[in-house]
Parts: C-alpha cells; sequence; structure tokens
C-alpha cells in the first residue's frame, strides 16, 4: 500500500509576490484530511480525500466540505462528475463506483474479478491473490467509459505488474478489457476520446483548450494540434530534484499556461511553470506551496488541493506574450553542428517551422542558441541572427562558410559597402560550414550553433529575428518572424531572459 505523508500542518502559508494578490485559501473538512482529486460541476464541487477513501462535497466553492461517502478503498485517483447527480470515482482494490444521486449513495459498477484483496482481506500468503490499481478514468456520456489501471500479485512482487484498460459501453454493466504494449498507450486514449467534447480539463492525462492538446512527459511538456497523431516535445527548465511529479496543466489564454505537481523529496515543495508563448518555453515560478496533487479550473480561476492541508483557489494574472530561456548546464554543448546525444537536453525549443527549430540555453556567462535542420529537407543553410541591443542598434550575427558580425545604428549597417566583416568574431563564435573542394560537396552538419557572451546582449529582455536559406540560394529564405523586416524589432520574437 502506499504510505499516507505526514501531516504538517492546518495549511500550508503562501506569501511570494507572485501569488499573495491571487490566493483564495480554503481550510480541509478536519485537521486529519487531505484531499487528492477534485472535480467541480457548475456550483458544486467534490473531493476525495488521500489514503482514507472518503468522498466530500461542497456547495459553496470550496469554501466549506462536507463528508458525503466512505468507501472500501484508502486511495482513490479520479473522480468525476457529469452533472449535478451522475458521477463516478475509481482507486486501488479494484474499485469503480457510481452515484445517481449527488454523492449520497454509490454502488461499485466496475469488472468482477478473483481472487480480489480488499481493504477487508489482504489474503497474505496466497499465491493467487490479486490486487489491481485504477489510476485513471474518464466518462464521455453517462454510458461510455474508459479506465486505466494495473494489477500485481504481491507474492511475486512489481515484476508481475500488468496494466490494461478497460472500456464500457452500457454504463458498466460490462466491461471489455484491452491488454496493449507501451507505445500503444496513446492510440487506445486517442481512439476513446476522438469524438469526446472537453475544453480547459484535463481528460486521461491531456488537457485541451481549443485545437491544442497538451500533456506532460518526463523531461518535456508535450503538445499537438487536436486530432493529430505526433507530439511535439517542448524541454523542461531545469529543476531542483531529480525525482519530481508533474500532474496538471492549465492555460488561461492561448499563451499563457501553467503546469503543477511538485518534488518527491521528502521536503514536499510545489512546483508551478509557466508558460507565456503557448507552450513552447517554461519557467519554474517561485512558490511557498506545498507538493500539488490536483487541481481543477473554471474560466481563470484554479483550484488547487495537495500536501499539508494545501486547499487554495489561485487566478492567475493576465501577462504579455512571451518566451523563456532556460538556465542549464551547458557543459555538454560542442559548437560542431553534430548535435550529439543529450547536448541540448534542457533547451528551450521554438518551432521556427517544421523541420527547423531553435534551441536556447544559459549559464551564467554564455548564452548557446542553434538552429536545428532536419537535413531530408533543409540541407546545406546559412544563419544569420539579429538580436536588439537597445539604443537604436542592432547586432547581426552571420555563420557559412564564414564568420561575420556587424550593427545597424540609425539606418546603415557600420560595413555597409561589404556584407560583414568577416573574421571579426568579438564575445561570440560558432560552427562555420566546410566544403569539400575535391568532391564539391559542404560536409555534413545537423545544425548552425552559436555561443554568445552574456556581456554582448541585453541582460534580461531579448528581441531576436533569424534568416536561414540554403547555400546556393535556390530556394525561398526562412525568416522568423515570417513577418516584418530586419531593421525594425517591433515584431521579432521576444526572449525573457530569467535570473537565477
Amino acid at each position: 500500500m502506499k504510505q499516507l505523508p505526514l501531516l504538517l500542518g492546518m495549511f500550508f502559508p503562501c506569501f511570494t509576490i507572485l501569488f499573495a494578490q491571487s490566493l483564495q485559501h480554503h481550510t480541509m473538512p478536519d485537521d486529519s484530511t487531505i484531499f487528492h482529486k477534485l472535480t467541480v460541476v457548475d456550483e458544486t464541487s467534490w473531493a476525495v480525500d488521500y489514503g482514507y477513501g472518503r468522498i466530500f462535497k461542497s456547495t459553496d466553492e470550496g469554501a466549506s466540505w462536507r463528508q458525503q461517502y466512505e468507501t472500501e478503498g484508502e486511495f482513490l485517483e479520479a473522480i468525476q462528475f457529469l452533472d449535478k447527480n451522475t458521477g463516478f470515482i475509481c482507486g486501488d482494490y479494484g474499485l469503480i463506483m457510481k452515484t445517481v444521486d449527488g454523492g449520497a449513495t454509490w454502488s461499485e459498477i466496475g469488472p468482477s474479478y478473483y481472487p480480489r484483496i480488499t481493504r477487508s482481506n489482504a489474503m497474505e500468503g496466497d499465491s493467487n491473490a490479486i490486487m489491481r490499481y485504477y489510476y485513471q478514468m474518464h466518462f464521455k456520456d453517462k454510458e461510455h467509459g474508459l479506465v486505466w489501471g494495473f494489477e500485481i500479485k504481491p507474492t511475486m512482487g512489481w515484476k508481475s505488474r500488468n496494466s490494461f484498460f478497460y472500456e464500457t459501453q452500457d454504463a458498466g454493466h460490462s466491461w471489455e478489457r484491452i491488454e496493449y504494449n507501451r507505445s500503444e498507450f496513446d492510440g487506445v486514449v486517442d481512439s476513446y476520446l476522438a469524438n469526446a467534447a472537453w475544453n480547459e480539463a484535463s481528460v486521461l492525462g491531456i488537457y485541451r483548450r481549443g485545437a491544442k492538446e497538451h500533456k506532460t512527459g518526463r523531461r518535456s511538456i508535450l503538445q499537438r494540434k487536436s486530432g493529430d497523431q505526433d507530439w511535439q516535445a517542448y524541454p523542461l527548465p531545469q529543476l531542483p530534484d531529480d525525482r519530481f511529479m508533474l500532474r496538471t496543466i492549465h492555460y488561461i489564454s492561448d499563451h499563457q499556461g501553467y503546469v503543477l505537481g511538485g518534488s518527491l523529496a521528502a521536503e514536499s515543495q510545489g512546483y508551478i511553470l509557466e508558460t507565456l508563448d503557448g507552450g513552447q518555453s517554461w519557467r519554474q515560478t517561485e512558490n511557498d506551496l506545498p507538493h500539488i496533487h490536483y487541481s481543477t479550473q473554471k474560466g481563470r480561476q484554479i483550484l488547487m488541493t495537495g500536501k499539508s492541508g494545501l486547499l487554495q483557489h489561485w487566478t492567475p494574472k493576465a501577462k504579455a506574450d512571451s518566451s523563456f530561456i532556460h538556465r542549464g548546464d551547458a557543459s555538454r554543448i560542442l559548437i560542431d553542428g553534430k548535435i550529439g546525444r543529450g547536448e541540448w537536453v534542457g533547451a528551450s525549443r521554438t518551432i521556427v517551422q517544421e523541420g527547423i527549430d531553435l534551441y536556447a540555453l544559459q549559464d551564467e556567462h554564455y548564452l548557446y542558441l542553434s538552429v536545428q535542420y532536419d537535413t531530408s529537407r533543409f540541407s546545406n543553410y546559412y544563419c544569420d541572427l539579429y538580436f536588439d541591443l537597445g539604443n537604436d542598434t542592432l547586432l547581426n550575427l552571420h555563420a557559412s562558410q564564414q564568420l561575420g558580425e556587424r550593427l545597424l545604428t540609425g539606418d546603415d549597417w557600420t560595413d555597409s559597402e561589404q556584407p560583414f566583416d568577416w573574421g571579426y568574431i568579438s564575445n561570440w563564435t560558432a560552427n562555420a560550414v566546410s566544403f569539400d573542394r575535391i568532391r564539391k560537396q559542404y560536409l555534413p552538419y545537423r545544425a548552425l550553433e552559436f555561443q554568445i557572451s552574456k556581456s554582448k546582449l541585453p541582460t534580461s529582455r531579448l528581441a531576436i529575428r533569424l534568416q536561414t536559406r540554403d547555400m546556393n540560394w535556390e530556394h525561398d529564405p526562412v525568416n522568423f518572424p515570417e513577418d516584418g523586416d530586419f531593421k525594425n524589432s517591433s515584431i521579432w520574437k521576444v526572449f525573457y531572459i530569467p535570473k537565477p
């Protein structure tokens, strides 16, 4: 069984500048309760606790709660209501339960199995005994539901673990067991959700807003257009703990979103990651919260629950569109254009267009940028980077067969008579493209990589534009951002450089 966390207090104080003006604290029903999962329908909220199998209800937006029911389980992992009367829960001991009276009474509807370990009968020593856990659940309507979980035989340990889905199309009267390989998990979920309608909510680990879907990965946040199969991965910033869990995702606008979770270390630090560019780059925000178990959303308001009696309504303040450059360890980066395994781990990723990505990472002294190419579509490309230095001055760094730089002050570049001051690379470097004159071909490379001293650039806000095109000028150049020009930075891509 899972271990209950130590209850450190009735609530966890939150006084950081970021959250103090936007948090509304609520108290738990009693000092032994920790809420694990939540759901909200209209003005009514329901919650399941952590470790006692109890269900609670609130009719005043979470300000006060009363216990409705105690199940035969301990750790309930999902709760969902379709309307004010019809709801479902699932959890350990193989529990799937349903209510049709707003949570006053519950009946078990899950698939039967034997020999089943229960809360009252551990069946110790029985080699055939089955312990089943249900971790994710969603009902599209009152008839159609999908539950994911796994089972083990305790006498054999975790090597006996077997994962599966169960699907019902008749309100739980019958269930179909779906076995799957690890690579097939997304396919089962996608097939089930193909005709499901939901927005600004997490369903089977996927959060949808408008035409985009989002989910958490181990070291990245994944995103795709609704209906697509392939996910784009956007790296996480470097987090202070190696062991952590990211649990829920919320967006309050198309560009501003949050991922909530926490460290798995003993001190129970909560994590809130923020994006201001629609999920392409993230930063860790400062907060005094404990580990956040779960959160649910209503408009811009987010109801959070977690360890140490955490129960807060949080309304994030609206912010302008911007991107973040992650801080991290750049020791693996080699400015050679080869992109070795793990070389750009933790770097912010921006899609220039399909097949061309811009990666950015900073450490104490340098900004690292790489323009990485799908060489089956974009081979032998050079790159120009443009930066707004402030004071009406622009900087252009060029990497092709030669490296060079120039400045724009006023209307003219400093080297107007020739394109660049070739070989002048003050406080920066990049890999140059090599040409084999015998075979008359460019030597292969996957990226153009730049290492730029931060003393050369603005300290907090960086406006960037880039142009990349093939060496022989046989194709149209790729500009990012697509619109605008190279002498006016008003609509260039803006990156925020978080301080340590």
